[in-house]
């Protein structure tokens, strides 16, 4: 009898110390989640911007002039990148202007 007590004080000690770092754990995967979601906000929100501008049903196409006016506060190979995780693809126009279009609404073009 004299054994079972240690060993149960021992069972119960360990059930609650996995309980409370389980709980430490949850909550730091919690905010790690929070923190992830919050940092790439931004970055999810001006691809989105990107997307939506070049479905304008008015330009198949547009100048990377133009798209980086909307684009407020990226520098050139920022915007770049964005358009190229929303979809887009690099044309050269016929003066070599650097012109951006959605690859769905441009397959004619990639032949």
């Amino acid at each position: 009898m004299e054994i079972l007590i240690p060993i149960l004080v021992a069972i119960i000690s360990s059930i609650l110390a996995y309980i409370a770092s389980e709980r430490s754990l949850r909550h730091q995967i919690d905010s790690f989640e929070k923190k992830i979601r919050r940092d790439y906000q931004l970055e999810f929100a001006t691809e989105a911007a990107a997307r939506k501008l070049l479905l304008s049903p008015d330009w198949s196409l547009r100048s990377f002039g133009e798209i980086k006016k909307r684009l407020h506060g990226l520098d050139d190979d920022e915007v770049r990148k964005v358009l190229i995780r929303s979809g887009a693809l690099c044309f050269r126009g016929t003066d070599d202007q650097e012109l951006w279009g959605l690859i769905e609404r441009n397959a004619d073009r990639l032949k």
